[in-house]
């Protein structure tokens, strides 16, 4: 056993309960925060294959949207130059709204300040989560030969990513409650 006094300034674990609760929330939510942050190359991968298997019908619609407007015959390398802007425009944005709100919540869990929009964020990521699970939920009930098999491992995965982002906002908000616990807690021992 270890008698030697602790220098001044020197970190003393806490072991009160609060104190204990809150490493954990801190460490579920960077823990978490990581998950969603590899869940999106999951969105990236799906999105690039949904796009490489319909091209033929994604041209088509694009082709025939462009001629019916009037803008006469279109080549296939201006609509594969269209699909590739918009595709590159909805990654990148995909993107950085997943890495804000993962990389917000790793910053939380460490105890750094964040800006606090991210939990709204996440909240709206979660909606739009719910709503892929029940298109896939439908693609899958409506799946014929083997496409069931794909259509249950993408549902399995968007289900994961939704199980992720409901405990990072729960883990959020446990850190904050008892961050703030904690902190009135003290202030009440120093006055």
């Amino acid at each position: 056993m270890n008698t030697q006094p602790v220098s001044p300034g020197a970190y003393t674990l806490n072991n009160e309960p609060e104190e204990i609760a809150y490493r954990r929330a801190c460490s579920t939510l960077v823990s978490v925060g990581w998950g969603v942050l590899i869940f999106m190359v999951w969105s990236v991968v799906k999105t690039l294959g949904i796009i490489l298997i319909n091209r033929r019908q994604l041209m088509e619609s694009i082709r025939n949207g462009i001629e019916a407007a009037g803008g006469g015959t279109v080549s296939d390398g201006v609509i594969y130059g269209l699909i590739a802007s918009v595709l590159a425009g909805y990654l990148l944005a995909v993107l950085a709204f997943r890495t804000y709100i993962s990389v917000s919540a790793i910053s939380e869990g460490r105890g750094r300040q964040v800006f606090f929009l991210y939990i709204p964020l996440s909240i709206l990521y979660i909606v739009n989560e719910v709503l892929t699970f029940i298109t896939g939920f439908l693609a899958f009930t409506g799946a014929a030969g083997g496409e069931e098999s794909t259509s249950l491992a993408a549902l399995l995965i968007e289900l994961t990513s939704f199980i992720l982002l409901i405990q990072m906002v729960s883990s959020a908000r446990k850190v904050r409650r008892y961050k703030k616990m904690i902190t009135s807690r003290e202030a009440g021992h120093a006055a």
